[in-house]
C-alpha cells in the first residue's frame, strides 16, 4: 500500500502560500506600508548612476594609480548621485531615485558584455526573473558605458591573461567569447569575486571616518622612505578620499533631510526628518553616540562598500559582505 505524505513547507514557504508578510513576532505599520510600497512598484529596475559618475571618473583619472582611481570615483558619486527619502524612511541612503527594487551596474567588471545582458532582460520582459531596462537605460549602456568599457573591463582582461588551451576549454573555438561557457572548466568567479567577508564596521561606529582620515593622514605625512612612497602614498591618499566620501554623501542626505523638513505640513513627519538631518551631519564623521547613529552609520558603510564594488547588499552575486555581530558592536549604544 502507497503512502503519501503530507508536504511539509519551511517558514518563508508557507508565508508565501498563506500571504502572510510577518513571519515571527510583530512589525510596525511603517514597516508594512514600505514593505508593500517596495514590492507594488513592479520588477527590478536598472539603476545607472552609479556606473555613469564612475565612467566619468575614470575617464578623468586615466594614468593614476588604480586604488585611488576607484576612491576618486567613489567621491564623484558622492558629491553627484541623486538623493532622495522617501515618505516613512528613517534610515536613509540609495542607489535609486524609486521605491522599489533595483539592480546596480557595474561596468568595469563587464562592460564588454552589457549589450547582450540588455537583449536578455528585455527577452525576459514579464517572466519571472524580469529585470526592467528602459529604452533610456539601454541608450546609456550601449553608448555611454560599453562604449568605454569595451576592452577595458575585467572581463576581458580575465580572458586575455588566460593560456590558449585553458581559454580553449572554458570558452570553445572563438577567441571573441566572453560569455559562453563550455563547462568543461568553471572559474568560480571570473567577474565578481565569490569570498564571503565583514568590513569591520566597529572602525567607523567607534571611530568614525574622521579617525580613520586622521590615522592615514599620519601615516602619510611619514612616509619618507622611496618605495613606501611609490607604494603605500596612493593607498593612504585613497584611504583620505574614500573618508571625505562617506562624509559628503552623508551630508547632503542631511541637507535634504533638513530642507524637506522646513517644508513640512505633519509636526510628526517634520519631527522624523530634523532627526534624520542630525544624525547624518554627525554620522559617518563622527563615533556614533546611539543605537540610532550606529545603524545609520553602519548603513553608511554598506552603501560606500557597495558602492565600491559589486556585493550584497546592492546588486546580487559576487559574494557577500555582510553586516557581522551587529548587536555585539552596538550593544552599548542601545543601553
Amino acid at each position: 500500500m502507497s503512502v503519501i505524505g503530507t508536504p511539509t513547507l519551511s517558514a518563508q514557504e508557507e508565508a508565501i502560500a498563506t500571504g502572510k508578510t510577518v513571519m515571527h513576532g510583530s512589525v510596525t505599520d511603517r514597516v508594512l506600508r514600505m514593505y508593500e510600497a517596495i514590492r507594488s512598484y513592479g520588477p527590478p529596475r536598472v539603476s545607472l548612476d552609479r556606473a555613469v559618475l564612475f565612467t566619468e571618473s575614470f575617464k578623468d583619472t586615466e594614468g593614476q594609480p588604480l586604488v585611488l582611481r576607484w576612491a576618486m570615483a567613489l567621491k564623484r558619486y558622492a558629491e553627484r548621485a541623486p538623493v532622495t527619502i522617501f515618505e516613512d524612511e528613517l534610515i536613509v541612503g540609495r542607489p535609486n531615485t524609486w521605491l522599489g527594487r533595483w539592480a546596480i551596474v557595474y561596468p568595469e567588471l563587464d562592460g564588454s558584455v552589457m549589450p547582450a545582458g540588455v537583449d536578455m532582460f528585455r527577452k525576459s520582459k514579464g517572466k519571472p526573473g524580469e529585470v526592467l531596462v528602459t529604452d533610456a537605460d539601454e541608450a546609456i549602456i550601449n553608448k555611454v558605458l560599453t562604449t568605454y568599457w569595451s576592452g577595458r573591463d575585467y572581463a576581458t582582461g580575465f580572458h586575455q591573461e588566460l593560456p590558449e588551451d585553458t581559454r580553449f576549454m572554458m570558452f570553445g573555438p572563438d577567441p571573441k567569447n566572453l560569455i559562453i561557457w563550455t563547462c568543461v572548466v568553471l572559474a568560480t568567479s571570473s567577474m565578481r569575486h565569490s569570498q564571503n567577508w565583514t568590513p569591520d564596521f566597529s572602525k567607523i561606529l567607534t571611530r568614525g571616518v574622521k579617525g580613520i582620515r586622521n590615522e592615514a593622514q599620519a601615516k602619510l605625512a611619514a612616509l619618507s622612505e622611496p618605495r613606501a612612497l611609490i607604494y603605500k602614498k596612493p593607498f593612504l591618499e585613497a584611504v583620505v578620499v574614500a573618508c571625505d566620501a562617506m562624509t559628503i554623501w552623508s551630508r547632503r542626505y542631511a541637507q535634504l533631510a533638513a530642507d524637506l523638513a522646513a517644508k513640512e505640513a505633519d509636526p510628526r513627519r517634520r519631527n522624523e526628518l530634523q532627526d534624520i538631518a542630525r544624525v547624518c551631519e554627525w554620522v559617518p564623521e563622527n563615533p556614533a553616540r546611539t543605537f540610532r547613529e550606529a545603524l545609520q552609520a553602519q548603513w553608511w558603510g554598506k552603501c560606500s562598500t557597495a558602492s565600491s564594488r559589486r556585493a550584497a547588499p546592492w546588486g546580487r552575486g559576487g559574494g557577500t559582505s555582510t553586516c557581522g555581530h551587529f548587536t555585539g558592536r552596538t550593544s552599548p549604544k542601545v543601553a
